[in-house]
């Protein structure tokens, strides 16, 4: 038998191979093609969520809300699910249930940039009657397993609620801040540093005192993590300001400032500010604020403002009402504004009364520098009703911005909007609706983006056919 003679074998592309087998090769995925739904049902009637965050290798995605324990729905446990980015497959589940087994919140997610760690925080009932405490737990990023679980509780008797929560950029501080209660009205700003891994507390802040009355939405920090910053509103005599509040990296009370009035409401005028979102230009250098003003009347504005990040001096403010609206806010939730990753400019996600068409979504791009207005973009449903932004985020290239929220749709009822734009122009580069098998309410209430710039994820809810209605968890995989 004559052996076989070796060849050497040209290079063959994946195209050729496929017509020479006779395979067919999957079309490439393009701009804002659907690649995955994911739904939960817990064991009760309604499940929410309310935060999405992915793991700094862009394996996992992980989302955090709200799940009835049962029918009844006087019951809520903090569910959060982690799941392959790639696929959407569970990876795992954990339910939060406090002592007192009664109605737990959702409040904030992050994920620990350098290590396998996720940070959920929420408040629960400590017994069936008594009110609300803090709740921060550390779960492993692969596992599920936790970490370790820290609780607080102010004044007895009254309720403590977490606002939001981050961790420090190299990954060994969680922060968290919220409302400590008073009674009789008076209301405090508590945060919070805990060692990420072992969950020990390095220090805990208070601003205000039983005399003071604030409200806490937010919390951003710089860079170089030396500077952690919280934000919110203050009541003064003459209405809420907005409000905010820097700390070294030991806890240290770097400034304090509560913003002035709108200069079109006249002196004593009871307005009603607040800051709802809060980011850091990645120099370090500015902190920006975004959310409501009250205006004359009974219309507000978005309000938008950035502050030296070393003193609180405001670098400029901007009360934004777009054409053709009688009133406009950012949209109330702590992921409402997004810094450029090049920090030329900022983004917001806002809602805008049109009265005509009801309120239309807003996504604004804001000159960082000066707060001049780059670029407006409008979305309005089919049923021309509520439309509602939830958050915004933009891509780690820079060169594109995504904004998730509903719209109202007369054959579908409300639907879970995602729109893609270019930082630059603003022009759309897509745009996708979810409308559930159901044709009933679906919901998006937070999006992120993977490290790549390669997916978008967001998470809401999503409406079934019973009645009354149930929700189901819903999380979408994008195509960025």
């Amino acid at each position: 038998m004559r052996p076989f003679a070796l060849r050497r074998l040209t290079p063959v592309s994946a195209a050729a191979l496929a017509l020479t087998v006779g395979l067919a090769l999957p079309a490439a995925a393009a701009p804002g093609d659907q690649l995955w739904v994911g739904t939960y049902a817990g064991p009760g009637s309604d499940d929410y969520s309310y935060g999405v965050v992915v793991s700094a290798d862009g394996q996992t995605v992980v989302t955090a809300g709200t799940s009835d324990q049962d029918a009844s729905g006087t019951k809520t446990d903090i569910v959060t699910i982690a799941r392959e980015a790639a696929t959407g497959t569970v990876r795992w589940i954990r339910r939060i249930n406090g002592a007192g087994d009664g109605t737990d919140r959702y409040r904030g997610l992050a994920v620990n940039p350098t290590q396998d760690a996720v940070y959920v925080t929420g408040s629960v009932q400590t017994t069936a009657s008594a009110p609300y405490d803090w709740i921060t737990r550390a779960y492993s990023l692969s596992t599920g397993a936790i970490l370790w679980s820290r609780t607080f509780s102010g004044a007895d008797g009254l309720d403590d609620t977490p606002s939001a929560l981050v961790v420090g950029p190299g990954g060994q501080r969680v922060y968290v801040t919220g409302e400590q209660d008073w009674g009789s009205g008076g209301q405090s700003i508590r945060t919070i540093a805990y060692n990420a891994n072992t969950g020990t507390t390095a220090w805990s802040r208070l601003v205000g005192d039983a005399g003071s009355n604030y409200t806490s939405t937010a919390i951003a920090i710089g860079p170089s993590g030396q500077r952690l910053f919280v934000a919110g509103g203050r009541q003064t005599a003459t209405g809420r300001r907005a409000f905010a509040a820097a700390y070294g990296i030991e806890g240290n009370l770097l400034w304090t400032r509560t913003m002035n009035q709108a200069p079109e409401l006249p002196p004593g005028s009871n307005s009603n500010d607040l800051f709802s979102a809060f980011g850091v230009s990645p120099d370090g250098v500015r902190v920006y604020g975004t959310g409501y003003a009250s205006l004359t009347g009974s219309s507000g504005a978005i309000l938008t403002a950035a502050l030296n990040a070393a003193t609180g001096a405001p670098l400029w403010t901007v009360r934004n009402v777009p054409t053709g609206a009688v009133s406009a806010q950012s949209a109330a939730t702590d992921r409402s504004l997004a810094v450029g990753p090049g920090g030329a400019r900022i983004f917001v996600a806002a809602s805008a009364d049109t009265v005509a068409n009801g309120w239309d979504i807003v996504t604004l791009a804001l000159d960082a520098t000066t707060g001049t207005t780059a670029w407006t973009r409008t979305i309005d449903g089919t049923a021309h009703d509520f439309d509602a932004p939830s958050a915004i985020a933009v891509r780690p290239s820079g060169d594109q911005v995504y904004m998730t929220g509903f719209v109202k749709n007369s054959a579908s009822q409300s639907d879970a909007r995602t729109v893609a734009y270019s930082t630059a122009s603003g022009n759309q580069i897509w745009s996708r609706s979810y409308n559930g098998p159901f044709n009933r309410n679906d919901y998006s209430r937070d999006i992120a983006v993977g490290p790549a710039g390669a997916r978008v994820f967001v998470t809401g809810s999503r409406a079934l056919a019973t009645i009354p209605t149930t929700t189901t968890i819903l999380t979408i995989a994008y195509t960025a």
